[in-house]
């Protein structure tokens, strides 16, 4: 049970980043991801075997993402294990796309991981601005639904942040530059990656707990558009940067993941079967080696995150 003292969580979830050896349809090495950490903290070199890398403040586990179920690991299916804890692709028997069903809509509506902080009287919040249109236009189309992350924050019933909040830096776009939110027609200001990075650091010194998702990558990834990629990657390198330099992990801990391989393997469309990086940065060394010790899988870090405000 938390014990009340003083933990600010940070939780940047990243779609489609999968580990996989130095190759040409490989892209992550040249992004320099965190090369201010390990000159290989995102891809393995020369090598198919992923192994644990740690540092004084931080650690790289590789995790398996396929939950144990034949085929590709799919969003629907690996995001809602992250968020619940639960096995939903094998609950299911195959891997889900996308969107999740009303079965899965079901779990995230009991046990959605922010629900769960929320009732171990944790502050908590999803960082991602939403624009005031995107929920009637998501309820007028039948082909598009809402993700597992935009249902586990309705779940937890916590208000969304829009526009105003996107001005005044108390939110952050998923794609870090707000160039998405423009184009729709919104008038914000163009950012820099490392200011999103910034705002991220402020809003998680204000909760126990923060949300961020970024789906750049795997959108790449699908593309096979090398160039976009790049842009892509580079983007997560800076706000990376920024974010491992100016949290203070003495209190502060960022906890990075993916649900699937995609973007590392621009070869071909599809999701990948890689295992995929999961990265805490924290001084708390019993928190960091519980990590090393207890993360195998996707499934195991909605209990990690849980158990995380008991080393504080």
């Amino acid at each position: 049970m938390h014990n009340n003292k003083k933990q600010n969580l940070l939780f940047f979830f990243v779609d489609g980043l999968g580990l996989d050896n130095d190759n040409e349809n490989n892209l992550i090495k040249d992004a320099n991801i965190l090369t201010n950490i390990h000159p290989n903290i995102f891809y393995l070199p020369n090598s198919d075997k992923a192994s644990v890398l740690s540092g004084n403040n931080w650690a790289m586990i590789p995790i398996d993402a396929t939950l144990g179920v034949e085929g590709l690991p799919q969003s629907a299916t690996g995001q809602s294990a992250l968020l619940t804890g639960i096995n939903t692709a094998k609950l299911l028997g195959y891997h889900l796309n996308a969107y999740p069903n009303d079965k899965i809509v079901d779990i995230i509506n009991e046990r959605s991981l922010l629900l769960t902080l929320k009732n171990m009287g944790l502050k908590i919040t999803g960082a991602n601005a939403y624009s005031k249109d995107y929920f009637e236009f998501v309820r007028k189309t039948k082909h598009i639904k809402f993700t597992c992350s935009t249902r586990s924050i309705m779940a937890a019933d916590i208000p969304f942040h829009l526009e105003d909040d996107l001005r005044k830096g108390l939110a952050v776009y998923q794609d870090l530059t707000n160039k998405g939110f423009r184009d729709f027609g919104y008038d914000v200001s163009l950012i820099t990656p490392e200011q999103s990075a910034l705002n991220l650091v402020n809003i998680s010194k204000n909760h126990d707990f923060t949300f961020f998702e970024y789906f750049q990558t795997d959108k790449a990834g699908h593309s096979c558009d090398k160039e976009y990629c790049r842009l892509v990657l580079g983007n997560l390198a800076k706000c990376f940067k920024v974010l491992s330099e100016n949290m203070d992990f003495n209190y502060q801990t960022l906890i990075i993941t993916s649900d699937h391989g995609n973007c590392e393997n621009l070869s071909m469309k599809s999701h990948t079967k890689n295992l995929v990086p999961l990265v805490i940065f924290t001084n708390n060394n019993k928190l960091k080696e519980h990590f090393i010790n207890k993360a195998k899988s996707l499934l195991d870090v909605y209990d990690l995150i849980i158990g995380s405000y008991d080393y504080f």
